[in-house]
């Protein structure tokens, strides 16, 4: 799905903009998000897979213009303030960064519900791509439960906040989000075994967040 994604993009900037640019790890993270949220369940896989082969067939001989404006039928709203952040991000990026552009332009075409159904399904997907929620919800145990809910959604913002502040497309290739990933976990669960007095972890924690962000930042130089 990735390598049809990424020709298509070509083939269609090609007539769109009169030229191209390297898509081939967003096409990867569409594939992924593509995977995650239709076929993760293991339901009707394969009748899954040719119904998007056809929409890419189908939209590599139809018109699409990668410079039309993108327009979301409503103002994206959630309660999880993580994918708020994303997502107002994501809103301001879609009709004046081009390679924002771009990729949702593709997201958007190749699946068949509305924009903003798709894009609420992608910032809940990269989120959970980013942050494990099995395994997240059950860490700072040792705190209590509302200390670690505390904790957690914490930590989670200095992971999406240091993410916009990057600002570049990165953020969503396959390999950036991996790291990130692996970062994000491996930090949090070694605050969480070198702390078991809440005031020693309360003491060091403002010094902790920020080398969790430069932790993430150096990812992307």
């Amino acid at each position: 799905v990735a390598r049809s994604i990424n020709e298509l993009v070509n083939r269609k900037m090609r007539e769109s903009v009169g030229f191209t640019s390297d898509f081939k790890k967003c096409s990867a993270m569409i594939a992924q998000y593509v995977y995650v949220r239709d076929f993760i369940n293991g339901e009707h896989n394969k009748e899954r897979m040719m119904d998007y082969l056809e929409t890419l067939n189908m939209l590599a001989t139809s018109k699409l213009d990668l410079s039309e404006e993108i327009h979301l039928e409503r103002e994206y709203q959630t309660e999880d303030e993580f994918c708020r952040i994303f997502g107002k991000y994501w809103q301001a990026q879609l009709n004046s960064n081009f390679q924002w552009h771009i990729f949702f332009a593709m997201l958007f075409s190749i699946q068949p519900g509305s924009n903003i159904d798709d894009f609420t399904d992608f910032c809940t997907i990269i989120k959970r791509l980013l942050i494990e929620p099995n395994w997240y919800r059950n860490t700072f145990q040792q705190f209590g439960d509302d200390k670690a809910f505390e904790i957690q959604k914490d930590l989670e913002l200095v992971l999406v906040n240091t993410l916009v502040k990057i600002d570049d497309i990165e953020i969503v290739h396959e390999d950036k989000v991996y790291l990130c990933m692996q970062t994000f976990r491996y930090y949090v669960t070694q605050l969480e075994n070198e702390y078991d007095d809440y005031a020693d972890f309360i003491q060091y924690y403002e010094k902790n967040k920020i080398e969790l962000s430069r932790l993430i930042t150096d990812h992307f130089h």
